[in-house]
């Protein structure tokens, strides 16, 4: 089985799953639906330079499994930067650790699939890699129903890596 086809199916599974379960408000079960602005930085190989920022935008979505665990699914575009087009789908876990009443400090973990394409001059490659993210975060509560998110991840596939600053709001649904 390929890594997309795996892919494919884990991403399948987890949103039937997602779908059956109840859901209370603010607690295990909650949920939201936001959007992301992103700023990548990009490594072509261990000795190689990083590049300048490339912007990127998306939706997510945030389902709390445990009151303190939460698993969020994002979905992120990134515009075309020196001839490099992409697009990144993450699947990450936070942990939640409250820091006052409104905010939250969280360590992320997940799985990133990344399509990306190169193209100038009529000549385009592209291709696809899977890999691991690691990185942290807080949320701001703004309202009952709004948060403000920033984070910083790290995305390693294979021969080369990835740095995210996420900035985010999401929106309550239950």
């Amino acid at each position: 089985m390929t890594k997309f086809n795996f892919l494919k199916k884990a991403a399948i599974l987890a949103i039937a799953i997602m779908a059956t379960v109840s859901v209370s408000a603010q607690e295990k079960g909650a949920m939201s639906v936001g959007g992301n602005l992103a700023f990548g930085f990009y490594k072509a190989d261990v000795s190689g330079a990083d590049s300048e920022a490339q912007l990127g935008l998306g939706p997510k979505f945030r389902y709390s499994i445990l009151d303190q665990l939460r698993a969020e699914g994002s979905f992120m575009y990134f515009l075309p930067k020196d001839h490099w087009s992409m697009i990144d789908v993450s699947v990450n876990a936070h942990w939640l650790f409250p820091f006052g009443e409104k905010m939250y400090l969280y360590p992320l973990a997940g799985f990133s699939y990344l399509s990306h394409k190169y193209s100038y001059s009529g000549t385009s490659l592209s291709g696809t890699d899977s890999g691991f993210n690691i990185g942290g975060g807080v949320d701001y509560k703004l309202s009952e129903k709004l948060t403000l998110n920033a984070e910083l991840k790290y995305s390693g596939y294979g021969d080369w890596s990835r740095y995210n600053l996420v900035i985010g709001l999401t929106y309550s649904i239950k």
